[in-house]
């Protein structure tokens, strides 16, 4: 009878622990899967460019994370500090100095933020991924 007990209770603790992380492991590397604004949908590339280079965030397990914006080479890249915290299921981003957030949700194994961009809805869907995507404009360019 005392090791159904204890069976049930590691049961028990189990299932209390995988609730309080709240489902989604955020630490870590994701990028853009899709992007949609004005009726306009962005999934795999823009004219051979890869979208998933447009919006890369790494996820600390400190709450600090970072964003990078890429246009095709290391040169054109813009990194911001950014710091996230989870509120229930949500993933809520700050800039460092406050100035803006985005609230991604959970959709499967995508996090998703819809926001408003000149006036009109705008969403992005990020997935998570071991390494970034890399890309080099001259690949298509032929430089």
């Amino acid at each position: 009878m005392k090791r159904i007990a204890a069976l049930i209770l590691a049961a028990v603790v189990a299932c209390l622990c995988l609730v309080s992380c709240g489902g989604t492991d955020v630490v870590g590397k994701w990028e853009l899967e899709e992007m949609t604004s004005g009726g306009m949908t962005l999934k795999d590339n823009l004219m051979g460019v890869p979208v998933a280079i447009m919006f890369q965030f790494e996820f600390k397990d400190d709450g600090t994370c970072y964003m990078m914006q890429n246009n095709g080479s290391s040169s054109d890249t813009q990194k911001k500090d950014l710091k996230w915290e989870k509120d229930g299921d949500k993933v809520k981003v700050t800039a460092s100095d406050e100035s803006g957030e985005m609230v991604f949700e959970p959709d499967g194994d995508l996090l998703v933020c819809t926001m408003k961009e000149g006036g009109k809805d705008a969403t992005i869907k990020i997935k998570k991924v071991s390494s970034f995507t890399e890309f080099d404009m001259s690949d298509i360019v032929g430089n």
